[in-house]
């Protein structure tokens, strides 16, 4: 018997720069808004910190998702929430006029943000 078995933890890291285009409408003080996302893969460690028995995952350098969600501007103060979702259940990528825009896979994921004018 192996006692190693689930004893190790693995860890990597992928550090994405991400370039919103985020189009809305303002009412009053409330901000709606979607639009794609882009993610360029800047610097990440794997496969799976080295660990042999592992696939290493297929990482591309810039990938697309898509970003909606809602905010509130109360005086100089900026209250926001997205939610980042990905196309990965329409298949890898789509090709648009002759050009290959791959598709991001991460897990879905809430963004909250808080900003002040001045």
């Amino acid at each position: 018997i192996n006692s190693d078995i689930g004893s190790k933890v693995i860890r990597d890291s992928y550090k994405n720069l991400d370039f919103p285009v985020f189009m809305g409408l303002k009412v009053g003080v409330v901000r709606l808004g979607a639009g794609p996302v882009g993610h360029l893969l800047i610097n990440g460690h794997g496969p799976f910190g080295g660990y042999s028995g592992a696939e290493p995952p297929q990482v591309k350098n810039f990938t697309w998702g898509y970003q909606a969600g809602f905010g509130l501007d109360l005086w100089k103060l900026h209250l926001g929430a997205r939610y980042e979702g990905n196309f990965s259940k329409f298949g890898d990528s789509i090709t648009f006029f002759g050009q290959k825009f791959n598709f991001d896979t991460p897990n879905n994921r809430l963004i909250a943000s808080i900003g002040f004018s001045f």
